[in-house]
């Protein structure tokens, strides 16, 4: 949300789930909120624990803060589909290797739903979502018509 002081700083941590000391350090000395990837659901409370210890020793303290996961989505009409056209395209996207690590909402829109509802549950508070695949803009759209609504609180 944005303020009189412009956008919140969302400083980087826990990525991958390495829960590294200087980048949460460096959250509590200037960050607003938090902005990680590649986490899995216990990982997310984990961030935000880590996260409230940091302000706290920086006299910054704010339970509330912006805890915001960046997560990939795919919509199609089975799982399986959806994990196959994740892997290539990831695989094309970062030139090899394996970047599938932590909770991902692929499948039809209910297996989504729920997996994007559980980061609300495992205390983050904003999603930032990266469609795969070369139909992005459909996948855009199937999103806001079919999963969004459910997702809005």
């Amino acid at each position: 949300p944005w303020h009189d002081a412009g956008p919140p700083v969302l400083i980087t941590a826990g990525n991958r789930g390495e829960m590294l000391a200087a980048s949460f350090d460096r959250f509590g000395r200037l960050g607003d909120g938090i902005i990680t990837t590649y986490v899995h659901y216990d990982e997310c409370r984990l961030v935000r624990e880590l996260g409230e210890k940091a302000l706290a020793r920086h006299d910054r303290a704010r339970p509330d803060f912006p805890l915001c996961v960046y997560t990939t989505v795919r919509l199609e009409d089975d799982v399986a589909t959806a994990q196959r056209v994740t892997t290539e395209f990831l695989a094309t996207y970062y030139g090899g290797g394996v970047h599938e690590r932590g909770a991902m909402g692929l499948g039809p829109p209910d297996a989504v739903i729920a997996s994007l509802s559980r980061y609300a549950e495992a205390g983050v508070t904003d999603l930032c979502i990266r469609f795969v695949g070369n139909d992005q803009l459909a996948q855009l759209e199937r999103f806001t018509a079919t999963v969004l609504p459910h997702l809005r609180v």
